[in-house]
Parts: structure tokens; C-alpha cells; sequence
């Protein structure tokens, strides 16, 4: 698709005409670590039990897991 080796065609160009933003192609994924994959499983256990609950409660349910901070619960819900 893009062909950072090119001489004819500069990477902007190349950008421009696949309508992409030049910083994506620098943009390398960080993997997911098992313990935020486990958090993520443990919160949609929660919701999918009580639906009802919000970020708060769902942290006091999951006593069991220390490390669950609530805003890690609410941006997951």
C-alpha cells in the first residue's frame, strides 16, 4: 500500500492520496497484558450480572481484586 522506499511519490503524497494521516504510519500497537485482559473479563462478569451497577459498585463488588481502580472500571463499562 504505502512504499516508504519510493523516490518518485514522498510519504505525504502517498498519504494524501489514500485520504490516511501521515502519524498513523508511525503508530506501532502496544500489546495487552494478561492482567488487563483478566480486569476486563472480571468487569464484564460484573455488568453482565448487574447491568444496573456503575463504576463504584462494580470496584466494591470485585473486592477480591485489589488493584481494580475505579476509573479503570469506568472506562471498560
Amino acid at each position: 500500500m504505502i512504499e516508504r522506499d519510493h523516490r518518485q511519490l514522498p510519504l505525504t503524497v502517498q498519504c494524501q492520496v489514500l485520504g490516511v494521516s501521515r502519524s498513523s504510519l508511525y503508530y506501532r500497537p502496544v500489546a495487552v497484558s494478561s492482567e488487563e485482559v483478566g480486569l476486563k473479563h472480571r468487569i464484564d462478569e460484573i455488568y453482565t450480572a448487574w447491568p444496573f451497577y456503575g463504576s463504584r459498585r462494580i470496584t466494591a463488588q470485585s473486592a477480591a481484586m485489589r488493584t481494580l481502580l475505579t476509573s479503570r472500571v469506568a472506562r471498560s463499562a
